[in-house]
């Protein structure tokens, strides 16, 4: 009964998941005769209802009259007009999602830290959907890397020469992991897991992955600084992962930015991919 009227995302902001499991079901918390105090519009559950948003959502009670239909209309001119290629690539693209996810979630499952385990299912699923499944993963290590150092905490690093990704499980860098770099400029994004694995990408398309220094990025220190992040002015190394990790994550930056990274001048598939997907094309970036 308790899941014919909540599900994970219930609430706004809501990061929950649900999955399937082969446990048995306990009683931890449940209670039949607690009421369903779900927000507006996210009643039910969308695998039983086959509703996304329940009629009480804002999108239908404050749209304008007529809204319903003109949106139902669409949608079956849309299902109408696809061609059986259309129906093929949609039913591949779902299959390939599948696969993904399971590639994914069998790769991440021996990291004990759950929000560390999320990261990387999260990073791995970016990295695979984008360039697909052949670009293949590193194999994971967990090792004691050691706690606070004069150089900070490191939380996990990439070794290109043997493709192995290793995981801090010190302590303190578990600890640590839980904070929010990005908040205060000092990395692109907050997904440790995600920049290792942009170091993996950059190393195997940039020969002279170790040997390079800062000293061919022609930018002002402070320019870097506050496009990209300040770890970025490290190494030239490190502005590659910030400038790819970045991108992964969503954020676009200017063409001077963009200019430095080794993939501007990339012929691989991968270097277009990262390009046009993390180029700033507003009048304000250029």
């Amino acid at each position: 009964p308790f899941w014919d009227h909540h599900h994970p995302g219930e609430r706004w902001g809501c990061k929950c998941t649900c999955e399937q499991t082969d446990e048995p079901v306990n009683d931890l918390g449940v209670h039949d005769d607690i009421p369903d105090t779900a927000s507006k519009g996210l009643h039910g559950n969308p695998g039983q209802t086959g509703q996304l948003f329940s009629e009480d959502h804002p999108y239908y009670t404050d749209s304008y009259n007529g809204a319903k239909k003109a949106v139902l209309n669409t949608t079956s001119k849309i299902k109408k007009h696809r061609t059986p290629e259309d129906e093929e690539n949609i039913r591949r693209r779902w299959v390939e999602r599948k696969q993904i996810n399971k590639i994914v979630k069998e790769w991440a499952s021996q990291i004990p830290a759950n929000d560390i385990r999320n990261d990387a299912e999260y990073a791995a699923r970016i990295i695979l959907r984008t360039f697909g499944k052949d670009i293949g993963l590193p194999r994971i290590v967990l090792k004691d890397l050691g706690g606070k150092t004069k150089r900070g905490i490191t939380k996990a690093n990439y070794s290109s020469d043997i493709d192995v990704l290793r995981i801090n499980i010190n302590k303190a860098a578990l600890k640590a992991y839980k904070q929010n770099d990005e908040e205060w400029g000092w990395v692109s994004q907050n997904n440790t897991i995600l920049h290792e694995l942009s170091h993996r990408l950059h190393s195997k398309y940039d020969s002279r992955f170790y040997d390079r220094s800062m000293q061919d990025v022609l930018l002002n220190r402070s320019y870097i600084k506050q496009h990209l992040s300040e770890y970025a002015l490290t190494s030239r190394a490190e502005y590659e992962a910030e400038l790819i990790s970045g991108i992964l994550s969503g954020k676009k930056y200017p063409d001077k930015i963009i200019a430095q990274s080794v993939f501007a001048r990339s012929n691989s598939e991968v270097g277009k991919i990262l390009i046009k997907k993390g180029r700033d094309l507003s009048p304000e970036s250029v």
